[in-house]
């Protein structure tokens, strides 16, 4: 009688210790694979040849990847960074729609020539704090 007891307040204490941290988590199938920074995406939203670099002159940039198992209408949050520089350039949100299995896609067109230095393309799938894909 004492061991059920004390499991079902251990139960109720390891219940309440979840909810009290403010569900501030979530869980998802989805995953991001195959991200690139890529020359061209064409009409069907595919990938063209991977790039390690872009031109100071580039006239578009673009990224692309591959997201698998997600749920219907999962949002992916796109984020352009020059790292050099330790500046967002810019930032999207997408949905996925009601397709689990795609290429996902985001493009970014700079307005001067591209300063010199690093650069970083993160994927966030849904609300996640550290991202899922970097290129």
């Amino acid at each position: 009688m004492k061991i059920s007891k004390r499991l079902m307040i251990f139960a109720i204490a390891a219940v309440l210790a979840v909810f009290s941290a403010g569900c501030n988590f979530s869980y998802t199938s989805a995953e991001i694979i195959e991200a690139i920074m890529t020359e061209s995406i064409d009409e069907y939203g595919i990938p063209g040849e991977a790039v390690e670099f872009y031109p100071s002159d580039a006239p578009m940039l673009y990224t692309s990847a591959i997201l698998q198992n997600a749920p219907d209408h999962t949002q992916i949050r796109i984020v352009w960074a020059y790292v050099t520089g330790k500046q967002v350039m810019d930032e999207i949100t997408i949905d996925s729609g009601t397709i689990s299995d795609r290429y996902i896609y985001s493009s970014f067109e700079p307005s001067s020539l591209l300063p010199e230095g690093d650069y970083r393309v993160d994927y966030f799938i849904d609300d996640h704090d550290t991202p899922d894909a970097t290129v």
